[in-house]
């Protein structure tokens, strides 16, 4: 082969090296626009769920996570008074077998009738509130918040907050679209990646 052949032969292999370079660095350039574009999404969802999560809450709102709080505290309270303890050795007092083993002659005493840690639960002024809790819920929610209403109601302000249901929702939905997005970049880079193997 002649040496102008081979000139020209390695001409056309620049000339096609460069238009594969050129056509690499195109799609790379196009990816980073695409992943400029998921940040910039992103950052508008991030904003998004925080303004939703740091927006003030009306007062019937409040009034709900009252009312869980509520709930909360009485079922802590009943759940170490669960029958199956009753069922479970307690090792409390002369006798330590579970209670459905015990005589009758125990229990006609009126002596050991619940376990120690529920009999002192049940005595001990420290437990009034979450007994309190426990017992009369809605009650003490509604005595609660009809003193916050009172003395509040007018200062609170908020009325105009997106309720909580709503935003629930709302957090959901973008919560799923930066999961999406997330998802997307992380395709991206790797598309990218493998993009710049290829020419390096």
């Amino acid at each position: 082969m002649s040496q102008e052949k081979e000139f020209e032969m390695g001409k056309e292999m620049r000339r096609e090296l460069d238009r594969a370079v050129n056509q690499v660095g195109a799609a790379l350039s196009a990816l980073r626009a695409d992943v400029d574009g998921v940040d910039a999404r992103l950052r508008e969802v991030r904003g998004q769920i925080e303004a939703l999560e740091n927006a003030p809450v009306s007062l019937d709102d409040w009034g709900g996570f009252l009312r869980a709080y509520i709930a909360k505290k009485g079922e802590r309270f009943v759940s170490p008074l669960l029958p199956t303890r009753l069922l479970a050795p307690s090792g409390y007092g002369e006798r330590p077998e579970p209670f459905n083993k015990r005589p009758w002659a125990d229990f006609e005493r009126g002596d050991n009738v619940l376990p120690g840690d529920m009999v002192k639960m049940l005595s001990s002024g420290d437990y009034s509130a979450p007994l309190l809790c426990a017992l009369f819920p809605d009650q003490v929610c509604a005595l609660i918040l009809s003193n916050v209403k009172k003395h509040l109601g007018d200062k609170w302000g908020n009325e105009d907050a997106v309720p909580v249901s709503e935003r629930r929702v709302l957090a959901a939905v973008l919560v799923r679209e930066r999961d999406d997005l997330l998802a997307r970049r992380e395709e991206l880079k790797a598309e990218i990646d493998r993009l710049v193997g290829q020419v390096s």
